[in-house]
């Protein structure tokens, strides 16, 4: 074996030790906590109990589906979730097309407008969406925790780039046969446009389900609650119950990782379905 294989061997056994460590950080939390939550019940409510106990129990998620309907506000986010994630792409991908393949008066200067948006905190905006919310009566209804906000500048930015990338032979020669911009943005745009799709519906499918602060100031009812308000709400009602409360934070993780490893297909049969886009 000479140095420079010897080298890049050292290099790379050193780049994957890094992966390894950053994965085991990144885990370790999550790790912990299912197994806190699968603990049995005693263990799970003293303080100090071992991460990795022999018996494994369940009693701590049926205390949890005791104390609330956590089915209610599972589906609460899943409605959210899944309902703000299609009309975002929907709304995204129309805008960018509009952008990157449409000639109209003012476009450059909206685009500009919109990239300054991407710099507004949206906690600067909440109380001026709460009272445009408010006044069109949406408020604790799912329209209202929907609509506001499906038509975000990173999403149009982030397609309207790929658009701008797709070989322009290709949209001439539809617009030669005769194709309208509808059947351009159906036909053309978005089979090519999979990848970035597929990742914006991850990102935007773990950004809603997360959401905290904005569907606890539009849903004031407890019923409408979606999950992570629910959680927070049960963690005021049962301090302590640490191994109740940690079943919660499991329920409410694993949808965004169920959804991240199925997306995560879908992103890479994108990739290789638009490669011959080029």
């Amino acid at each position: 074996m000479n140095t420079h294989t010897r080298n890049r061997l050292l290099k790379e056994m050193l780049f994957f030790s890094f992966l390894i460590c950053t994965l085991a950080i990144t885990m370790l939390p999550f790790i912990f906590m299912s197994a806190e939550a699968l603990a049995p019940s005693p263990m799970a409510n003293v303080e100090g109990s071992r991460y990795l106990p022999q018996n494994w129990s369940l009693e701590s998620f049926r205390q949890l589906m005791g104390v609330g309907d956590i089915a209610r506000f599972t589906m609460n986010s899943m409605i959210h979730a899944f309902g703000y994630t299609v009309l975002s792409l929907l709304l995204n991908s129309l805008a960018a097309f509009a952008f990157a393949r449409m000639v109209f008066p003012g476009r450059d200067r909206l685009f500009t407008m919109l990239i300054l948006a991407m710099m507004v905190p949206g906690q600067v905006i909440m109380i001026p969406v709460f009272i445009i919310v408010k006044s069109l009566g949406l408020l604790n209804s799912f329209a209202g925790l929907i609509l506001p906000g499906c038509a975000h500048a990173f999403g149009i930015f982030a397609v309207r780039q790929f658009m701008r990338d797709l070989p322009d032979e290709i949209f001439d020669a539809a617009r030669t046969d005769g194709c309208s911009d509808f059947e351009l943005f159906t036909h053309i745009a978005l089979p090519l446009c999979r990848p970035i799709l597929a990742s914006l519906a991850v990102t935007s499918f773990i950004y809603t389900w997360d959401q905290f602060l904005y569907p606890l100031v539009i849903m004031q009812d407890e019923p409408m609650f979606t999950l992570p308000v629910a959680l927070v709400s049960l963690t005021s009602q049962h301090f302590g119950s640490w191994g109740m409360l940690l079943a919660g934070g499991v329920v409410t993780a694993l949808p965004s990782l169920i959804v991240f490893m199925l997306a995560q297909r879908a992103y890479v049969a994108g990739i290789t379905g638009g490669s011959t886009k080029g």
